[in-house]
């Protein structure tokens, strides 16, 4: 029995998915320490990230009592989508987390437990690809992408500078969605088999996160790295309203 063509496609676009769609680029960074005193009262921040591609976005938050800090953000998205020569896939990404603190937990350092959960939709113009006998140019390729995220985060208690810098450092698994429509240049739905050219791709990354922070006389700067499937590194800037 013949292979069916939409499957074998399917497979191979799925199998060439770039690192950025199934990566952390949705959410922003950790970007501060776990400690009581450095996360009162509401907060907002600004941060850029770099990847292949970039990212910048804005994050509210809101620490509720000694346990619970919770906040949201949004993230505006611009990266390679890797499918075949096409151009860069533009998106934005919104989502929301808890973070439960928890400062018995080891001794010397602060502690917490970040879940999160974010979505976005991004889309690429004029792509071209050829997979066995099948070729396909100028097409639209839409990606409707979710996370489910939990991490474990230390960071230090004592500065390791005496400017007041101190460190931070986690891990975690991410549960990612990735569902990618391709649309013919007119915006019809591409159809092989007699079956509509959508792709979903399901997968479950691990994560270890790092960065500084430093305080300041409005609140906090901070630079940060993160790999999860994929190297991302950034920076950001929080202010304490109140």
């Amino acid at each position: 029995m013949k292979f069916p063509q939409t499957i074998a496609l399917a497979l191979a676009l799925s199998a060439s998915l770039p690192a950025p769609a199934a990566a952390e680029v949705l959410g922003g960074f950790t970007g501060r320490t776990l400690d009581i005193v450095g996360n009162q009262g509401t907060a907002v921040e600004a941060y850029y990230k770099s990847f292949e591609g970039d990212g910048q976005g804005i994050r509210l938050s809101h620490r509720y009592n000694a346990n619970f800090l919770a906040y949201a953000n949004f993230t505006k998205l611009s990266f390679d989508p890797d499918l075949g020569n096409s151009d860069n896939a533009d998106g934005d990404a919104f989502g929301a987390g808890l973070m439960y603190f928890m400062p018995d937990l080891l001794d010397g350092y602060d502690s917490a437990i970040n879940l999160s959960y974010h979505s976005g939709d991004s889309a690429s113009d004029n792509v071209e690809f050829q997979i066995e006998n099948i070729a396909i140019a100028g097409a639209k390729a839409d990606t409707a992408s979710t996370e489910i995220t939990m991490e474990l985060i230390i960071s230090s208690r004592t500065p390791i500078l005496k400017n007041g810098l101190k460190w931070y450092a986690g891990a975690g698994v991410h549960r990612i969605e990735n569902d990618v429509k391709i649309t013919s240049p007119n915006g019809q739905t591409l159809v092989i088999d007699n079956q509509p050219l959508d792709i979903s791709v399901s997968d479950t990354e691990f994560s270890i996160v790092s960065g500084v922070v430093l305080p300041t006389s409005f609140g906090h700067v901070y630079a940060a790295a993160e790999h999860i499937d994929d190297n991302l590194f950034g920076i950001g800037l929080r202010y304490n309203i109140r």
